[in-house]
């Protein structure tokens, strides 16, 4: 017993060094968990937008992040960005920039849509009739999860005899059967673009990009052109780079962070064994982990438990015609149901799961524009049901273990009375 008291001691102490070590690593996580384009769930469409946001960037009739995108991705073409003009969802092309001797067709596929049948053959062309003699440049842009980057054989072909003439559904036509005699015999008037993607081919090659998470570095360097004044671009501008790195799993600072935890393990811990010689030692102390974090993670629980039952015998005890309800264990909360009007009005003590605060508060479902603002007009100062979601509303205050039952009260005899 004294062995495995003194090994949960180990074990203590190592977290809390561990802890001390993360809080003053230059590479701990950030505060905020989720960039704003990851807490708004950006569609593909919006980050289109926000990339033709920054090839319209312009200085003194120059546009120098354009630039400094051809001179990256097309270096040996030798282009200059003049007059572009830079649309979104152009005859149906994500970002299309049309300047004096190029064309860019820029397809985002970040999310991981898979491509259309003719699609990128469709758009090459389109740009080839009505814009003869430039330069066309392909720009896919693909994401992690995006299955087949570069399509089907069908995706860079166009059929003179109609886009009906040869498809099989959405994504593929009869020559991504793999049979000659197939192939032969309705793919023969087809105009072929492959030689965008297929590499082989020394005219064409360097005149389509596939852009991944190397982007995001891109994007970072691209900020230093940006003139400080230009704020809202260059915000912009370092969110998006944070996304995509999320996107991709490709921020750096994460992985050193990472990194130096596992060092600060091996030598503290580990105390410098590597190879199979420490393994042994190594699953000893995952064991001991685990022990002790089911015994804290049950003790956790005994007191949430404990806290709410407490709490819910008196409900059950002073409100028992107003339904008290228990939901432990799916949900550390109980409260009670008020009628009002053709709804009800639960009223609720509960543990905010993530700081493990108490709090009381009410959850409304149904309620009308008009009722949800009667409700509203009487609820105590610092208190507004806030919309939720299609169906329902809620509002929560946190309180304290001694005060929470108290402030249930006075907002439960404030909603009692509601109607009289």
């Amino acid at each position: 017993m004294c062995n495995r008291s003194k090994h949960s001691q180990e074990i203590f102490n190592s977290a809390q060094k561990l802890a001390v070590f993360k809080a003053f690593s230059p590479y701990r996580p950030q505060q905020v968990s989720k960039t704003l384009l990851e807490y708004a769930d950006f569609s593909e469409k919006k980050i289109s937008w926000i990339i033709s946001e920054l090839f319209k960037y312009n200085e003194h009739d120059k546009y120098p992040l354009l630039q400094y995108f051809l001179n990256r991705y097309f270096p040996k073409l030798g282009l200059t960005a003049i007059h572009p003009k830079v649309m979104t969802e152009y005859s149906q092309i994500d970002v299309c920039v049309i300047d004096d001797k190029y064309v860019i067709i820029f397809e985002n596929k970040i999310k991981g849509a898979t491509f259309q049948h003719n699609q990128m053959a469709r758009y090459i062309h389109w740009a080839e009739t009505y814009n003869k003699g430039k330069e066309i440049l392909i720009v896919i842009f693909s994401g992690p999860n995006t299955k087949n980057p570069e399509g089907n054989i069908s995706t860079w072909r166009f059929p003179k005899q109609g886009f009906g003439s040869c498809k099989i559904n959405n994504i593929q036509c009869k020559c991504d059967i793999q049979n000659k005699n197939v192939n032969e015999s309705v793919c023969k008037d087809c105009i072929s673009y492959e030689k965008y993607y297929n590499e082989k081919t020394e005219e064409y090659k360097g005149r389509t990009v596939l852009l991944k998470e190397d982007f995001a570095e891109w994007v970072k360097a691209a900020n230093g052109i940006i003139l400080s004044r230009e704020y809202r671009m260059k915000s912009m501008m370092v969110q998006f780079a944070d996304y995509l790195d999320s996107l991709f799993n490709t921020d750096t600072n994460a992985k050193l962070f990472n990194m130096e935890i596992r060092q600060y393990i091996e030598k503290n811990v580990l105390e410098g064994k590597t190879g199979l010689a420490g393994l042994n030692d190594l699953s000893q102390k995952i064991n001991e982990v685990n022990e002790l974090s089911k015994a804290l993670t049950d003790i956790k629980k005994e007191r949430i438990n404990d806290f709410i039952e407490k709490r819910y015998h008196r409900m059950n005890h002073c409100y028992r015609k107003y339904k008290p309800k228990n939901w432990l264990p799916d949900k550390y909360e109980c409260g009670i149901y008020i009628p009002y009007k053709s709804i009800l009005l639960y009223v609720h003590i509960c543990i905010i799961e993530e700081t493990y605060a108490p709090a009381y508060g009410l959850y409304v479902e149904g309620a009308t524009e008009e009722e949800i603002n009667e409700i509203n007009s009487k609820l105590p100062e610092g208190m507004t049901l806030a919309y939720w979601d299609k169906q329902s509303h809620g509002c929560l205050q946190i309180s304290s273990e001694e005060n929470v039952y108290e402030d249930f009260e006075k907002l439960a005899f404030i909603l009692i009375t509601l109607d009289m």
